[in-house]
């Protein structure tokens, strides 16, 4: 099997920003109400993915896939918290999804 990635649209967390957005209660209800729009807090990152599994022999297409992870409040107070919570996210489910599927042969 081999698998193609392509990490798309990273945006960094603004860490300033997002502190404010915590601190002071116009910033807290203005990033929350943010939050509901656009599924995504105030000064915080996100970053999508892109996949696609192929049969190693034939180069057939067995999937694909296409994921975007905006980050937390808590991501958002380093610069790739919210990249770097996405990249283990998926790695985790990466490796669950190779485990169930060696378990099925």
């Amino acid at each position: 099997m081999w698998l193609r990635f392509a990490i798309t649209d990273v945006v960094p967390n603004k860490p300033g920003m997002g502190a404010i957005t915590i601190v002071l209660p116009v910033g807290l209800a203005l990033s929350t109400v943010k939050k509901e729009v656009t599924e995504k807090y105030t000064g915080v990152g996100e970053v999508s993915i892109e996949v696609e599994i192929l049969a190693s022999l034939t180069n057939e297409r067995i999937g694909v896939a296409i994921d975007r992870r905006p980050g937390g409040k808590i991501e958002g107070f380093t610069k790739w918290g919210a990249v770097e919570t996405a990249f283990e996210f998926w790695a985790m489910r990466l490796r669950t999804w190779l485990d169930e599927t060696r378990g099925r042969e």
